[in-house]
Formats: structure tokens, sequence, C-alpha cells
């Protein structure tokens, strides 16, 4: 054994090789076997003493390990195993004794964990102390296979969007024993807060590389041995239900679980029965988005043009800080740039889920009562003068919100799809137009975790949602007879609180209002109804929809067309457009008559009685 002063002259070989040191504590226990005595030095490695302290190991226990560990990291090739019989004590002591000392060993928390176990089988003496592999690899200070260990970025000093929430997240560090849930939208800086809380208490985050629960099982080992935190992301139903056993299991050590999430109140993630600490990092109130913005596009946007993004766009900082670095990188750093990379993001979220909707008519086509056209001004201007009005009544600043959501209703043809396009024109905004067939899913719980994608991914962006033919999915909730009953209750309750949270622009088209659950007309701002257009009305839709080589020719009877067929701006639309075909397939000019011929024809197609009046020829 070496002595003190050869210690001290190997002083900075053994500070820069911990190995080292390690060897110098459990040396002149490797090689000794049949009369090792249970105490050879006081123990002064300091990972070896904490570990033991975490495992319950004390006294006559801690030799034990001490000799173990020396044996599996120091022994010879042909080093075995130790047993109870390597230490003389042991033969001193009878029978009752050694199996009262085996008692209390199973009593700590060593045994409890699977540290330590005793192999084989015959007398008490001979039975081998079998470690676990990953208290060897605590203590040499190594990680085990599939753990990943989390560093923060020193460069990003993230204290001033998590505010209170990291405060929060140090104080509940402080206790070892602890399940902390992380909620919010992904790239909000969940991780990012995990690992900042825990350096600055000197402590490592570690993740398992691959989500099964033989590697949470191992990095949780591991953890609880070094004091660190465990960091896992469930994505499915099944791996939270791993996640959630780990965290039962392995109760001395801190566990932080994140979960996507609109917000703290989804009710698509209910807390977790063992959740110590709940924390939900949002994308913040619209001053915290304006002050958040201002602060990372410092240098590159002007501070008024940054704000005012910022109330418009409700961007994770993980992205805003993204953009920051691509719009740096292309030299795309003006205003309306900055706005086109947002929305790309969201398109790219949001493909499969939605389809982008472009208008190719104008204001001046859309010819609707005057009442109707007042309410789709209303739209605009209450998105448009949100500010203005804000600034005017500063005492209800608080209660006014970047939302407008309305529900277009009438027959088929009436304009409602048409309206909501240029309504999103006019305000400068895509349209987004949710494709029914991909949201909705036959699996439960699918559905609302999709709608759920789409009014954050949609909110990012500032964009106008559109749900046409909303009926199918904003019906009347029914009475509970069956499962199915249940589940389609449930999908109808997650639109009523997601609509109700939107900041932004959505609109409802509908031919059956009669079949929307009356919950979502006390939501919806605007409630606007598209009438059946009069013959005035009519006539305006005959001269917008004919062509400008034959609109005002005298063969062409436009109030006759308006009184005679009551027909939508859709329908007399496709009236035009056949008659158009016809005229060039059979060299007749476009008169009433054709057009009368055309007008017949969509109505009878479309199932309603024709009035005759007179003769006409069929093409």
């Amino acid at each position: 054994m070496q002595n003190q002063a050869q210690i001290h002259a190997e002083a900075p070989t053994l500070a820069a090789n911990p190995m080292s040191l390690l060897r110098v504590e459990l040396a002149p226990y490797a090689g000794k076997a049949g009369s090792t005595p249970l105490a050879v030095a006081p123990p002064t490695h300091p990972e070896l003493l904490e570990i033991a302290a975490r495992l319950g190991l004390v006294g006559w226990m801690f030799e034990l390990f001490r000799y173990g560990m020396a044996r599996r990291l120091f022994g010879g090739p042909d080093t075995r195993s130790p047993t109870l019989s390597d230490f003389g004590d042991f033969h001193q002591v009878g029978a009752p004794v050694l199996w009262g000392l085996m008692t209390a060993l199973t009593e700590t928390e060593a045994w409890r964990g699977g540290w330590v176990s005793l192999a084989g089988s015959g007398p008490l003496l001979e039975r081998t102390l079998k470690w676990n592999s990953v208290v060897e690899l605590a203590l040499i200070g190594a990680t085990p296979a599939g753990t990943e260990v989390l560093a923060s970025n020193p460069h990003v000093e993230p204290s001033w969007w998590f505010g209170a929430k990291l405060e929060e997240l140090l104080e509940g560090f402080a206790v070892e024993q602890l399940v902390v849930e992380v909620l919010g939208p992904r790239r909000t800086g969940k991780t990012a807060l995990t690992v900042f809380a825990a350096t600055k208490l000197g402590l490592r985050v570690c993740r398992p590389s691959l989500f099964s629960p033989e590697s949470l099982q191992l990095t949780a080992q591991w953890a609880t041995l070094i004091g660190g935190v465990v960091l896992v992301e469930p994505r499915t139903d099944d791996e939270l239900r791993i996640a959630e056993q780990m965290a039962k299991t392995h109760r001395q050590v801190r566990v932080v679980i994140e979960r996507d999430a609109a917000d703290e109140d989804d009710p698509l993630v209910q807390r977790l029965p063992i959740t110590d600490l709940r924390l939900a990092l949002g994308l913040g109130t619209r001053e915290e988005r304006r002050a958040q913005w201002t602060r990372v596009w410092r240098g590159v946007l002007e501070a008024d043009a940054a704000a005012e993004l910022g109330s418009r766009h409700t961007v994770p900082v993980g992205d805003l800080i993204d953009l920051r670095a691509a719009a740096m990188r292309l030299g795309r750093t003006t205003s309306q740039a900055v706005t086109e990379s947002v929305r790309g993001l969201a398109q790219t979220a949001l493909s499969g889920l939605a389809v982008r909707e472009a208008s190719d008519h104008n204001w001046q086509e859309l010819i609707v009562s005057e009442r109707t056209a007042e309410q789709l001004e209303g739209i605009v201007r209450r998105y448009q003068l949100e500010r203005e009005v804000m600034q005017a009544f500063p005492s209800r600043a608080h209660q006014i919100k970047r939302k407008c959501t309305a529900m277009f209703s009438g027959a088929p043809g009436t304009g409602k799809t048409m309206a909501a396009r240029l309504v999103a024109a006019r305000l400068g905004l895509p349209c987004f137009r949710i494709d029914l067939a991909s949201v909705v899913s036959k699996y439960i719980g699918e559905t609302e975790k999709k709608l759920r994608e789409i009014f954050i991914q949609c909110r990012r962006a500032d964009v106008v949602i559109l749900f046409d033919e909303a009926d199918s999915l904003f019906a009347k909730r029914t009475s509970v007879r069956t499962s199915n009953d249940r589940y389609a209750n449930l999908e109808v309750n997650y639109l009523l609180q997601s609509l109700e949270r939107f900041e932004g622009v959505a609109i409802l088209t509908t031919n059956h209002p009669q079949s929307i659950d009356e919950a979502f007309e006390r939501r919806l701002e605007f409630l606007i109804h598209f009438e059946m257009p009069t013959p005035t009305e009519r006539r305006k839709m005959w001269e917008v929809a004919l062509p400008d080589e034959v609109l005002g020719d005298a063969a062409i009877d436009l109030d006759e067309l308006s009184e005679r067929f009551e027909l939508s701006g859709a329908l007399i639309r496709k009236c035009v457009e056949r008659a158009l075909f016809k005229s060039v397939a059979h060299r007749v000019p476009i008169d009433t008559a054709l057009l009368a011929v055309a007008a017949e024809a969509e109505l009878g197609e479309t199932g309603c009685l024709v009035r005759h009046e007179e003769s006409v020829k069929t093409w």
C-alpha cells in the first residue's frame, strides 16, 4: 500500500487522472481474499462516498461495496466476483447473526434498487456478491451507452424568456425526489429550461437516446448515482406510460417529463398523478411577444417593426432565434421577408392538414345584401383597427384580443367560401382551408391532436383558418348512448375550447346552420347569413359573370334572366360558362335563349323545379 508521502508526491498526476485517485483508494482490496478485514483504511474518495450514501451503504455494508468495486475495477483477469467468505469477519459470527446482517442489507436502497444481489445457491458465505455495472460507470465518471448528457449553450442566457418558471424549477430541483411536467408547444424552450436550471445548480441532465423501458431504466439508474436529472420526451401514449412507470420505480431521482401542449389548459394533456411540479411554457401574451421579438431582432429590425411582428405572430422562441439566424444569413431582413418566412414554416407544418386557398376574384365581384356587406366590413375593421382601439381606450386594452371568429351560413353557392377568401385577401393574410378528410380520424384522440396542431400553426403564422362545410366537425352534441357518442362529444368540446382560446381569424362556413352546436354560436363574434340573391342582385351577378364581348348586347335580356331564374351566384357563373362552350361548339351567338337553356340545365341538375314560360330550344 502506498504511504502518504508517495500519494502527495503523485498529487499532480492523480488530479489529472481521477482513476489514479480511485486506484489509491481501492488497490489495497483488489488482491485480498479469504481473510480480508472489513476495514483497511478510512474512505477518502468523494465519488465512492457519495454513491455509497445514495445507496444507503454504511459501516460494514460500505466495506462490502468498497471491496466489490476494487475486485471489479482493479482485480486481475482471473479475479472472481467476491463472496462473503472473502471477509474474515464473517467467519467469526454464527449463522443467525449472518442472516441478520443480510436482512439489514436487503432493507437498503442498494438492494431495493437492484444495485447489489446475492447470486448462486448453497451456504450463504459461498454466494457471490453481484454489483450493477452502472455503479462502476458512475464511479469512474463514464456515461452508459445509450445515455446522452445535455449541456447548456454557453452563448445563450435564456432566463429572460423563462421568467418565474426558472425560479420555480430551481426551487423544485433542491429536492432529489421530484417529478416535473414541463408543458408547451414545440420549440418553446422546454429542454433549455431544464438544462439551464440544472446547470445553475451543478446538476447533469441525461436522457435516453432510445425510448424503451431498458434505456430509460439504465439512464435513471445512472442519474440516481450521480444525483442528476432524467429528461424524457414521450411522443405517444405508450411512451408516456413507460415514462410514468420509470418515474414511479426510480423515486430517488429528479425526473422531468416534457409534453407537447397548446397551453396549460390543453384538455388533451391531463396532469399525471405522479407529478410534483407542473410548469407551462406558452407562446406568451401579446406584450410578452412584442418584448421578445424586440430583443431577438435587436440590430436587425427597427424596434417598432419588431414589436409589431411580435403582436401578429406567435412564434416559439426556438424558431424565432433560428429565423433571425436564417434572415441574417440570406439577407432577408425586412418585415415582409420575415413574415413570409414565418408563414413558410407554418405551411410546411400544415402540409396534409390544410390547403392554402388563393382568391381569383375581387371584392367588387362579391354581390351580397347591404347588411351582409356591412358585416363583412366589420370583420375587416375588427382585425385592422385593433391597435387603434387599444390606444384610444387603454382602460380596456387588456380585454381586447387579436381574435376574430365568424360563421357564414346560407344556401349552396351564395358566396360564403368566396367571401372568406376575399376577407383574407382584404386583410393581407393567407387563407388555409382545413382538409377535413385528413383531419378527422377514426382513432380516439387523433382528431383532437391534429386540430391542436392546426390552431398552433395558424396562430403562429397569423393566417385565416377556413373550416369549409363546418357542420361535419362542429355538429351538435348528442346524448351519450354509446362510446362513439361520448368520443364525438369530446371532439366538439375540444373544438369549443380551442376556438375560444384562438387568437386569429377563423371562419366557419355551413349550408346547415341548424346542425351547428349552439355553444359555438355563443363563442363566435360574427354570425353572417348569406341570403339567396334578390332579382336586382342577380342582375348584377349576370353582369359580372358575362364576358365583356357580349355584355350590353341587345340580344341578352338580363332583367328577364334575373326575374325568371332564382339562381345563386355560383350557379349563374356556371350557366355563363356552359353557354360559352355551347356557343363555340354550335357556332351560335350568346343570347337570352341560350343562357336560359343553360339556366334550366343547372336548375335541373340541382333538383329544382323549372318554370317554363316559353318554349326554348335545347342545344
